[in-house]
């Protein structure tokens, strides 16, 4: 299980090693959930690498959507976003987001699914997260002519879901 987690696997500049990778890694956490398998400074690198699979999601012709997809359905069963709210992973979780909300084709109903699990757990966690996911979704609502019709629906969807947290942040002084 170590050898996977080599630097040399996890920074090499080829996606074309990157995926197989950040899939057999997705894979033992799968396994060994809920405990990370890692020290805290491999998982940091290890959910860098996963993350960076989100990149391009929406380009469903190419050969690699389909591990693509099976690395976003483990990390939301598994919940992969809870270890990174320990680890303080904020960069990345945000990265994550970006991406999800970086989509412009239309993809099966599943896909929007896990991007919507992930992002409503995620608005429930840590404060100053939710603060940055709140303004990306005003600033997707804003610009609703500009953005994609995907991710305008997926930011529909987060808020329909989670329209208690909206409004207790909306009521809140500070927020003003």
């Amino acid at each position: 299980m170590l050898a996977i987690v080599q630097h040399k696997h996890l920074q090499h500049p080829c996606e074309g090693l990157n995926l197989p990778v950040a899939s057999c890694l997705s894979s033992i956490m799968m396994l060994i959930a809920p405990i990370p398998p890692y020290n805290d400074d491999i998982m940091r690198r290890v959910f860098r690498l996963i993350v960076e699979t989100f990149h391009n999601l929406d380009n469903n012709k190419r050969p690699t959507f389909g591990k693509k997809l099976e690395i976003l359905e483990v990390t939301t069963m598994v919940r992969t976003y809870d270890i990174m709210f320990d680890l303080e992973c904020d960069d990345l979780i945000l990265q994550m987001f970006q991406c999800f909300f970086s989509i412009r084709k239309h993809h099966p109903d599943m896909v929007k699914t896990n991007m919507q699990s992930i992002l409503s757990s995620v608005m429930g966690g840590l404060e100053a997260i939710c603060r940055k996911l709140q303004c990306r979704l005003l600033a997707i609502w804003r610009k609703a002519q500009s953005v994609s019709p995907t991710a305008y629906e997926l930011s529909e969807r987060l808020a329909k879901q989670n329209i208690r947290f909206f409004r207790r942040q909306l009521t809140k002084e500070e927020f003003w």
